[in-house]
C-alpha cells in the first residue's frame, strides 16, 4: 500500500498519532490576478519574470501562471503569488485561521472564506510594505487565501508492506519550490527499488526508506533556514546561495 495522501495524510496519522507539524511562524497570503486587470506597467514589470519584492521580516513571491483555460498568451495569464508575513502563534493566529464560516482552518483558509478584516488589514499592509507592482498584484486580487506555514517531518516512511511518500511524509515550506520534486523522486525511487525486489516488498522497502528519510530531513532543514533568514533574521536576499540548490546540491 502506497500512501501518497498529501498535506494532512491519513496513513501519517494512523501511523504517528503523536507526530505534530512545526508552525513556522509566519502564514503565506497567496492568490492570482488577471494580467488584464493590473497595470500596464506592472504587466510588463511582472509577466516574463519570477519576481521578489523584498522588505523587513517579510517578503513575496510573483510569477506568471496560464489563465482559467490555459491561456499562456501574455495579457490573458494569471499572476500567482505568495507574501509570508509573520503572525505569533497563539490567540491572533487562531482568529486569522477562522473562517467566515467559525471554522478553525489549521491549514489553509480557502478563496471567499477568509475574513474581510483581515483582507483589509492585508491590503493595506501590501500598499505599505511592497514595491509598486506587487502590490497591485496584490490589492487587485478578488478573492485572496490564506495558508499556514509549517513544516511536517516523519519518522519512518515504510511499515512493513506501507509506504508513505511526498508531502505525506515531509510537507516542507514552499521557499525552495521543491515538494512536487521530491515527491516525484520518491515514487520513482520506490518503484525501482520494487522492480527490483524478486516480489519481497518489506525488504525494498527498508532498503528505498534510509535515502529518501535523508532527502525529506535535507530539504526541512534547508526551507527552515531559508524562512529564518528572510522572516527572522532579515538576511535573505533573491541572490540567496539556497535558491540555486538543486534537490540533490549544489546546481542540480
Amino acid at each position: 500500500m502506497v500512501f501518497a495522501d498529501g498535506i494532512t495524510s491519513t496513513a501519517r496519522r494512523r501511523l504517528f498519532p503523536d507526530l505534530v507539524r512545526h508552525y513556522s511562524g509566519y502564514v503565506g497570503w497567496r492568490g492570482t490576478v488577471p494580467e488584464g486587470e493590473v497595470s500596464e506597467e506592472t504587466r510588463r514589470l511582472l509577466g516574463e519574470a519570477l519576481t521578489y519584492s523584498v522588505a523587513p521580516g517579510t517578503h513575496i513571491v510573483l510569477y506568471p501562471i496560464p489563465g482559467p483555460d490555459g491561456e499562456i498568451e501574455e495579457g490573458r495569464r494569471l499572476l500567482n503569488y505568495v507574501w509570508y508575513r509573520n503572525v505569533p502563534d497563539g490567540p491572533r493566529l487562531h482568529e486569522l485561521t477562522t473562517d467566515l464560516r467559525g471554522f478553525e482552518c489549521p491549514v489553509s483558509v480557502h478563496p471567499g472564506q477568509v475574513q474581510q478584516r483581515f483582507v483589509d488589514e492585508m491590503r493595506s499592509a501590501a500598499a505599505a510594505q511592497l514595491a509598486p507592482a506587487a502590490a497591485e498584484a496584490v490589492i487587485r486580487t478578488r478573492q485572496p487565501y490564506m495558508q499556514v506555514v509549517f513544516d511536517t517531518r516523519i519518522p519512518a516512511m515504510a511499515d512493513g508492506r506501507v509506504a508513505v511518500i511526498g508531502d505525506a511524509a515531509f510537507a516542507a515550506r514552499p521557499h525552495a519550490a521543491a515538494g512536487t520534486a521530491k515527491a516525484a523522486d520518491d515514487a520513482w525511487t520506490l518503484y525501482e527499488h520494487l522492480r527490483a525486489s524478486d516480489g519481497d516488498i518489506p525488504t525494498a522497502l527498508k532498503h528505498w526508506e534510509p535515502a529518501q528519510l535523508r532527502l525529506g530531513n535535507q530539504l526541512i532543514d534547508r526551507v527552515a533556514r531559508m524562512g529564518h533568514r528572510s522572516q527572522v533574521e532579515g538576511t535573505w536576499t533573491p541572490g540567496d546561495p539556497d535558491l540555486r540548490f538543486g534537490l540533490y546540491g549544489p546546481g542540480v
